[in-house]
């Protein structure tokens, strides 16, 4: 259990085949996670690949997370910039050689009282080395066989919903070997005390128009994560509305300006692009209320477990969501207002249902911070060392 953990007696290693930093939003997580458990007791070290990366800030700075943890760099043959020549291969290089790297780092090391934590499925392979391995599940992806059979020989597995516990418990894996532990969030990142005036302020935003956000990455996988729909929904209110959309590549803007220009409503819309995480706190403090109308399809319904969920959720804003499976696993009648996936026109009734309700507002914003509480990164922390640790 927790009470037992202890700098000198348990160890956790975070394998992530990831940049850090990165503008993608797993990067604040393991670096949070990290954070996280080191702060409960355990001596931390976090090994990454060292990649090409545009980003030269700390990552420490960049993430503002206390260096209570060691990161390590590993050897890596990063082909990336020719994967429009090499197509996949291009990954599979890079994965193995930064495994193979870590393999022999951790070849000589003692295994008594170290867990190896990873969301990579690669990284099962040092179970092979005596090393207890924690997978942290995010997605199924296409050749299920061979994934449920790598999981097999995982210590513990980590899943951010409901319903991909349900997938490894239909495969015959244990349910002790499982615990569900969704998307966390550093809560005082996006808690910050700044008025919705002053912030629209220093962001240059205007003060006299409702502002409705939408604040990440506009695509997962090659899928719309709703942005269509927020888009589409700007025909239908006669209100002086504004859409800001913070987060996204430049690719997939440059997707969806176009659209909004098709769709005539380009005025309405002002795209950000990405921001730090402080500024999108600031932005989110900014905005009258933050939209996720996801799609009605497989992984947005029956696996994820959104961050910026979360992230809305600290920011004490009213959420327009759509109702499927994974929402209604965090949010409910009483924190959130649901709309039907898909479909604009009942986005764009919801979204005036509170401009004409300031009050619903106020108590679904109030609501959702209040049971934000029990999703914040400490809190799972937590949860996962009492599951990884209890034997």
């Amino acid at each position: 259990m927790v009470s037992q953990v202890g700098p000198s007696t348990k160890s956790l290693i975070y394998v992530a085949n990831a940049r850090i930093p990165t503008k993608k939003a797993h990067g604040g997580l393991i670096m949070a996670a990290c954070d996280a458990f080191a702060s409960l007791g355990l001596v931390v070290s976090l090994f990454v690949p060292r990649r090409k990366n545009d980003l030269k800030e700390d990552p420490f700075s960049f993430y503002d997370v206390i260096p209570s943890f060691t990161l390590r760099h590993f050897f890596t043959i990063d082909l990336f910039s020719f994967e429009k020549y090499i197509g996949v291969l291009s990954f599979w290089i890079q994965s193995i050689s930064f495994y193979i790297s870590v393999f022999f780092s951790l070849l000589f090391r003692s295994r008594k009282n170290v867990v190896i934590y990873s969301r990579d499925i690669l990284a099962l392979f040092l179970f092979f080395l005596g090393y207890k391995v924690v997978f942290e599940c995010h997605l199924l992806p296409k050749k299920k066989k061979l994934f449920f059979f790598l999981t097999r020989f995982s210590h513990r597995l980590v899943v951010i919903s409901q319903s991909l516990a349900q997938s490894f418990l239909d495969q015959g894996i244990s349910s002790s070997k499982i615990i569900v532990a969704p998307s966390p969030v550093v809560i005082s990142l996006f808690d910050v005390s700044i008025s919705m005036e002053d912030a629209r302020t220093q962001l240059s935003l205007p003060e006299n128009k409702y502002i409705i956000g939408y604040c990440g990455s506009l695509k997962t996988m090659g899928e719309d994560k709703g942005v269509a729909d927020i888009l589409r929904s700007l025909s239908f209110l006669s209100f002086d509305v504004l859409c800001v959309i913070v987060g996204g590549s430049t690719d997939d803007i440059s997707y969806y300006k176009n659209m909004a220009e098709e769709l005539e409503v380009k005025d309405k819309v002002l795209f950000v692009g990405f921001v730090s995480q402080s500024r999108l706190a600031m932005y989110q403090k900014s905005f009258d209320t933050l939209l996720m109308p996801f799609p009605n399809t497989p992984h947005y319904a029956h696996v994820m477990s959104p961050v910026k969920m979360f992230e809305y959720m600290a920011s004490k804003k009213p959420i327009i969501a759509s109702d499927l499976p994974t929402i209604r696993e965090v949010l409910n009648d009483t924190n959130c207002l649901f709309c039907l996936p898909g479909d604009s026109k009942d986005l764009a009734t919801k979204i005036q249902h509170l401009i004409d309700t300031p009050t619903l507002s106020s108590v679904l914003g109030e609501k959702a911070y209040c049971d934000v509480q029990v999703y914040s990164s400490s809190s799972r922390a937590v949860r996962i060392i009492s599951h990884i640790f209890d034997s």
